[in-house]
């Protein structure tokens, strides 16, 4: 019996062990890093059909794909990253609209193990908010939005 329950506790670690991998802040938003659509977008304001994320750490806001400009530029001061168990790579990070929108806040990313879908939350809110811990497409109100988008 005491083996038994050295055994668990033995395999119970290992488990948390693996449950997750820290990666530097630049490996995570790498993997980030280029145009994103989701051309069935039907979220709540603002609808974004096309999103870019720029190796330079700002990002591009596009209602149409076939627009000829952005819609809005924002900045990204990353926090950390992350992979999952699964081999999703999150990266938590500090938005600031450029012009054109008032808005700024914490965020959360998701792409998946193949990266070809983002997921993001993000709410408005000054520079040390709480970061979003987790993806909640459920997550939607006057002032927390939820995307998802496909690699283009």
């Amino acid at each position: 019996m005491v083996v038994s329950a050295a055994l668990a506790a033995v395999l119970l670690l290992a488990g948390c062990a693996a449950g997750g991998k820290a990666r530097s802040a630049e490996e995570a938003y790498q993997r980030f890093v280029g145009e994103w659509v989701n051309l069935e977008y039907s979220g709540v304001q603002p609808n974004v059909q096309k999103m870019v994320i720029r190796a330079d750490y700002a990002g591009e806001d596009w209602d149409k794909p076939s627009d000829t400009a952005s819609d809005g530029v924002w900045e990204i001061k990353v926090h950390k990253g992350w992979t999952d168990w699964k081999g999703n790579t999150y990266c938590q990070f500090y938005y600031r609209y450029v012009e054109r929108y008032p808005g700024r806040g914490p965020a959360l990313m998701r792409v998946s193990r193949n990266g070809k879908v983002l997921e993001l939350n993000s709410r408005w809110g000054p520079e040390g908010s709480e970061y979003p811990e987790k993806i909640d497409p459920k997550a939607v109100s006057a002032s927390t939005f939820y995307f998802k988008y496909f690699r283009k």
